[in-house]
């Protein structure tokens, strides 16, 4: 059931209960507890584009089956879905994209939606630059559907998701130079080591962006939409060692010392402008 937390306070606990998280399954399930309190769903997946399994939320095991046999071919299927988002902040609402029968003729929902009783759902992507390396989706049964505000309430999710899953990787490096299983995640204390996001997150004047330039400003946003320093050199028309440079500079201004540092520092702004 929905409560009556506001976006913003989502986005944080987004970001705050990431950093705790000690593996890829718990801190999806986290992430869905979070957004079922701000948009009520009944069931969820998250799909990588880079090997990891498929994660599910209150799906049965057929589902597991379903997606290992014909991943690909429902992978095709959601192709509409996937250049849609990109016109629509990388969220989109399957109804406002397909008819009734447009959606009986697809695999994926006659084989893996419909046994569900699957109404609708909504689908988020989480980009690396131009990369799409994952897709949320969010789905209502019965007779329940997705409305606007529901759309645009995931469509301000998107960057802390975004924030969140990709504090998971592949390949995480220890300061050792040893590496993390794939799935695994580096210890909150290693990605944030002053261990101030979950507090200072949530208002202190240090993380300003007040503090930084206009262009810097705007490096800020563009990292926190996924972009990779060549994007933002080409849209600021600049080259990629001035954009290091500018990084460098913001790094210091803010006493951070990375990216997804920054963006979870700088989010409670990001997300009121």
């Amino acid at each position: 059931m929905k409560t009556t937390k506001s976006t913003t306070e989502a986005a944080l606990e987004i970001v705050a209960r990431a950093c705790a998280a000690s593996d890829r399954k718990s801190l999806v399930h986290e992430l869905f507890e979070v957004v079922q309190n701000v948009v009520g769903f009944d069931c969820g997946s998250v799909v990588s584009y880079q090997g990891a399994p498929l994660i599910t939320l209150n799906k049965p095991e057929i589902c597991h089956t379903l997606w290992i046999q014909h991943g690909a071919r429902y992978a095709r299927d959601m192709m509409p879905h996937d250049r849609a988002s990109e016109a629509h902040a990388d969220v989109v609402h399957d109804r406002s994209l397909l008819s009734a029968r447009e959606r009986d003729r697809r695999s994926m929902y006659r084989e893996y939606l419909q046994p569900l009783g699957s109404c609708n759902f909504i689908v988020v992507r989480v980009r690396s630059g131009a990369t799409l390396q994952q897709v949320i989706t969010f789905t209502r049964v019965g007779r329940s559907i997705f409305r606007e505000a529901d759309v645009a309430t995931l469509v301000r999710l998107r960057a802390p998701l975004a924030i969140a899953l990709r504090l998971l990787s592949d390949s995480q490096t220890l300061p050792s130079g040893q590496t993390l299983p794939s799935g695994q995640m580096l210890p909150a204390r290693q990605i944030f080591p002053d261990s101030r996001v979950a507090t200072t997150a949530r208002g202190a004047a240090d993380f300003s962006l007040s503090r930084l330039t206009a262009r810097e400003q705007h490096i800020v946003r563009y990292l926190a939409r996924g972009l990779q320093n060549a994007e933002i050199a080409e849209l600021c028309g600049t080259s990629r060692n001035t954009v290091r440079n500018q990084l460098a500079k913001i790094f210091r201004k803010l006493e951070v010392t990375t990216r997804a540092e920054l963006v979870a520092h700088t989010l409670p702004e990001l997300l009121g402008r």
